[in-house]
C-alpha cells in the first residue's frame, strides 16, 4: 500500500494503526539529498481510534480529531531517506510518516503544535508500506528495524 506516490500533495500521510503481532516495511523510493521520511506518533483527541476507523488499512483523520504529534527518536529521528530506503516498525501503536527536507517546521493546529513538514518529495517520493506477521518479519536483519541500536548510548 502506498503511503505516498508521485499524484500525493500532503507532505503528511494518512495515519495507520498497528497492533500487536504486526509489523511495518517501509521502502522509500526517490528520496534525494536530504529529504526524509519521518516517523511519527499520534494522539488522537479522545485517545482513541476516531468512530468508524479502527478497521481501515490508512485513515484520514481531520486535524480537529489529533491532539499531539511527535517524531519518534532514538539516538535520532527514526526516518526514511536516501541512506536507509528500507526499514520496519514493530512497536504497536497509531502512526504517520511526514515528508521533509531535513527539518519539520511547526504548525499550529486547533491550538496544539503539530509537526508539520516542507518538501520537495512530496509529488516525487513513493513511500510502501506492506504489513507482516512477527513470525515472517523474524527473518529479517535486526538491523532493518527502527530502534534497533547498536553503538549508540544517549542522544546527542
Amino acid at each position: 500500500m502506498d503511503l505516498f506516490d508521485t499524484k500525493s500533495t500532503s507532505p503528511v500521510s494518512d495515519v495507520f494503526v498497528l497492533g500487536e503481532g504486526e509489523v511495518a516495511l517501509l521502502q522509500a523510493f526517490n528520496l534525494a539529498n536530504s529529504q526524509r521520511a519521518v516517523v511519527q506518533r499520534v494522539r488522537f483527541t479522545d485517545g482513541y481510534v476516531p468512530s468508524g476507523n479502527a478497521c481501515k488499512e490508512t485513515m484520514c483523520i481531520p486535524p480537529s480529531k489529533i491532539a499531539l504529534v511527535e517524531d519518534i527518536t532514538q539516538c535520532g529521528v527514526w526516518a526514511l531517506n536516501p541512506c536507509q530506503n528500507v526499514a520496519l516498525l514493530a512497536i504497536p501503536g497509531v502512526y504517520r510518516l511526514a515528508l521533509d527536507d531535513g527539518e519539520a517546521e511547526k504548525e499550529v493546529a486547533p491550538g496544539v503544535p503539530i509537526p508539520v513538514a516542507k518538501s520537495t518529495a512530496v509529488g516525487t517520493a513513493i513511500i510502501q508500506m506492506t504489513r507482516l506477521s512477527t513470525t515472517h518479519a523474524a527473518i529479517i536483519p535486526k538491523d532493518l528495524f527502527f530502534g534497533a541500536v547498536t553503538g549508540c548510548h544517549g542522544c546527542n
